[in-house]
C-alpha cells in the first residue's frame, strides 16, 4: 500500500492519485521509450516494471509482442524437427517470420487473460493492461535473441539446425552446443524478469507469485501444446 501525506488514506502501491481526496502519490510517465525502458529492464528490472505498470500508454507492448512470437515460433520448428519436412528453408523462414507475430500477439493475450482470472480467485489487484504489458517487456531476452541468436543459427546450420537428419550436434557438436545453452540462458532470463514483473505488479511473497507465474506459463504451454498436437503436421 501507498499511504497519502495528504489525508492519509491507504491506496493501492500502483495508484498515481489518492482514491479519497485526489492528491498526488506517485509520478506517471505518458508513454514508454522503447530503448530507455529496455535498458532499464536490464539495469534495474524492478524499477522498471514499476514504471511501466504506472504508465499511462503501455507503448510497444505489441510489438515486443510481435517480435518475441518469432522467436516461439522457430522453438516451435526446432522443437517438432519442422526441417525434416520442409522442402527449403526458405519455407520455414517465411511461416517463422509470417506466423510468429500472430502466435507472440496470441500467446501474450492469453497470459493477460489467465493472470486476470487467477486475480479473481487468488485476491490480488492485477489490470489485464499491466498484465499484457508485463508479458510483452518480460519476453525481452526473447526478442535479443531473435535479433542476434536467430540470424546465427540459421547462417551456421540452416535448415539442418531445425532437423533431426543429420542431427546439428552432428555437423558443429561446439557451435550447436554454445547456441542452445544460449539460448537457454535467455529463456530462464526471461521467466526471472515474469516472476520479478509480476511480483511487483501483485506485491505478494515469492510463493505465491511463483504458483500464479506457474499457472499463467501452465495454459501457454498447454494451449501451444495442444496446437502443435493437431496441426504440426500442416507445417
Amino acid at each position: 500500500m501507498i499511504t497519502c501525506s495528504v489525508c492519509h488514506t491507504d491506496n493501492h502501491h500502483l495508484s498515481v492519485v489518492c482514491s479519497s481526496c485526489g492528491s498526488f502519490l506517485q509520478y506517471r510517465a505518458d508513454n514508454l521509450d522503447l530503448f530507455a525502458t529496455a535498458w532499464a529492464i536490464i539495469e534495474r528490472p524492478r524499477r522498471a516494471f514499476h514504471l511501466i505498470a504506472t504508465a499511462r500508454h503501455k507503448n510497444y507492448a505489441f510489438f515486443l509482442s510481435a517480435i518475441a512470437g518469432i522467436g516461439m515460433m522457430f522453438s516451435i520448428f526446432w522443437f517438432i524437427k519442422a526441417g525434416n519436412y520442409s522442402e527449403s528453408l526458405l519455407n520455414l523462414l517465411i511461416a517463422g517470420f509470417s506466423l510468429g507475430p500472430f502466435l507472440g500477439i496470441l500467446a501474450i493475450l492469453l497470459y493477460s487473460l489467465i493472470l486476470k482470472i487467477e486475480s479473481k480467485f487468488l485476491s490480488f489487484v492485477l489490470t489485464f493492461r499491466n498484465a499484457f504489458a508485463l508479458g510483452a517487456y518480460s519476453l525481452l531476452p526473447i526478442v535479443l535473441s531473435v535479433i542476434f541468436i536467430l540470424p546465427i543459427e540459421v547462417l551456421t546450420f540452416g535448415q539442418f539446425f531445425f532437423s533431426s537428419n543429420p542431427s546439428p550436434f552432428v555437423l558443429r557438436p561446439v557451435s550447436y552446443s554454445v547456441l542452445i545453452v544460449l539460448d537457454g540462458l535467455f529463456l530462464c532470463w526471461s521467466i526471472a524478469l515474469q516472476l520479478l514483473g509480476l511480483r511487483v505488479l501483485v506485491q505478494s511473497s515469492w510463493i505465491k507469485t511463483t504458483l500464479i507465474l506457474c499457472i499463467g506459463n501452465g495454459g501457454i504451454i498447454a494451449s501451444i501444446w495442444y496446437l502443435i498436437s493437431k496441426y504440426a503436421h500442416v507445417l
